[in-house]
């Protein structure tokens, strides 16, 4: 995680103290664990759901570099090419069916209080397509999902995300 990262996780923390969580979920992947933690989390469940997407034969590659090899290059549009046993690679529908196992765990919560979701990569990205950001709910109910970036690639979203996606405002 980048320093801007940290900061930016740490940043969240008085905002996330003031609210009534009854719950909080992260990606077991040691990145989120930390994340969750610099935000002042307590209590996290390890979800393997909110597992990074499994870029398949694309894993530790940047966009720049998958595009130097297949030009024009989208994860949403062509998705990703199968890989190794380690990392045989997901399919957005796969994805997409984890985040709504998760959300289906989470939505009961939602009546008893505030639930936090740490995830990083494309699964938690603010985007109309990111598996991610299906709804937890709204219409006067809580929120549920407060999208965590982790700096490098997603500095900037952690701001973004903590003030509006699928989480409502935080306040100050």
């Amino acid at each position: 995680m980048t320093d801007a990262g940290e900061a930016a996780a740490k940043s969240l923390a008085p905002r996330l103290a003031r609210r009534h969580l009854v719950a909080v979920f992260s990606s077991p992947l040691s990145r989120a664990m930390r994340t969750a933690e610099l935000a002042g989390l307590t209590g996290v469940q390890p979800d393997p759901d909110l597992m990074e997407w499994d870029y398949g034969g694309y894993e530790g590659l940047s966009a720049a570099q998958i595009q130097e090899t297949t030009p024009g290059w989208d994860l949403w549009r062509d998705g990703v090419i199968p890989g190794d046993a380690a990392h045989p690679g997901e399919e957005l529908q796969q994805v997409a069916a984890r985040t709504d196992a998760v959300l289906e765990r989470v939505r009961p919560l939602l009546d008893e209080g505030d639930v936090a979701v740490v995830a990083h990569g494309h699964h938690a990205m603010p985007g109309g397509e990111a598996p991610a950001c299906r709804g937890c709910g709204g219409g006067g109910r809580r929120h549920c999902c407060w999208g965590v970036g982790s700096g490098g690639s997603t500095d900037g979203r952690v701001a973004r995300s903590a003030s509006g996606w699928n989480a409502g405002p935080l306040g100050p």
